[in-house]
């Protein structure tokens, strides 16, 4: 639809996470050095915060990305699993084959697999997101997995991705000791509002964006009080508005088009700021 009208390559505006539209912010800069330098030290944990939408799997994709040709990455998406299934979600991550082998004889294989790894020079990372999920137990479990060593060297290393309940989490006492494990823990903020106008502009430039259509700076500002400055709000209000524009016929994003959208999204029952938010503009 808008695709075409607009002469774009692709969508600019999907929800789900795709590296090629990465955008980094300052705080997304300053995320992914966190995580560089605790892989980089290459032991303990790593872990990220942030709201939801706010990019952090976005974030921990393009991480893997970088790593690919020098890692091996288990990442576990959906993580309410108890320890012995947990590992085993793990080790097929890693690719082994060791997913119908009993308790022990299991173990024993994801500990030799994970040492191989080291030996080939393709030391192990289990990326976990949804973190905050995880049972008290499976945490304890990945504390003990990220004690795995071979002399000075860790065998294993461990990043820890989740909403900001994950905080209030490690907090417990009883996590006190895989606390001190974490070598590197940074949280993602939403973007400012001239980082939402440079968001924007980011993912329309990755499909061919080229001016058309034009963007009003009033437009920026409502999409940025409306979203909050969450990334994947911003996806969503934006992806409407060019719909809107597109069935309007209209080569330029301007305020009334804006308010019109958003007053939509509203009366569907997916606002996302309170109507104040309109009023401000004018202020």
């Amino acid at each position: 639809m808008y695709q075409t009208f607009f002469g774009f390559k692709d969508l600019p505006f999907r929800l789900l996470p795709d590296t090629r539209f990465f955008f980094e912010s300052r705080g997304h800069a300053k995320a992914m050095a966190y995580l560089q330098y605790g892989l980089h030290k290459g032991e303990g944990l790593v872990v990220l915060t942030g709201d939801v939408g706010t990019g952090k799997t976005l974030l921990a994709d393009s991480l893997v990305e970088q790593i690919a040709g020098s890692q091996s990455v288990s990442s576990v998406a959906m993580p309410q699993l108890e320890p012995e299934n947990l590992l085993r979600v793990i080790g097929k991550g890693f690719g082994l084959g060791l997913a119908q082998l009993d308790r022990s004889v299991f173990l024993t294989g994801l500990v030799e697999a994970i040492m191989d790894l080291g030996a080939k020079g393709r030391p192990p990372l289990v990326l976990i997101d949804e973190a905050q999920t995880l049972p008290l137990a499976s945490l304890e479990v990945l504390r003990m997995m990220s004690n795995l060593r071979n002399g000075r060297v860790a065998l294993l290393q461990v990043c820890l991705i989740g909403q900001p309940s994950l905080r209030a989490l490690l907090a417990r006492p009883e996590l006190e000791q895989l606390v001190q494990r974490v070598v590197a823990m940074c949280h993602l903020h939403p973007l400012g509002a001239p980082e939402t106008g440079e968001y924007i502009r980011h993912r329309l430039s990755a499909v061919g964006w080229h001016g058309d259509p034009k963007i009003e700076e009033e437009v920026v500002t409502l999409i940025h009080r409306e979203s909050r400055g969450i990334a994947r709000r911003i996806n969503t209000l934006m992806d409407r508005l060019l719909l809107h524009a597109y069935l309007e016929e209209r080569h330029v994003l301007d305020r009334t088009l804006a308010e019109g959208m958003i007053l939509d999204l509203r009366e569907e029952g997916l606002g996302l700021a309170p109507p104040a938010a309109l009023r401000e503009v004018d202020r």
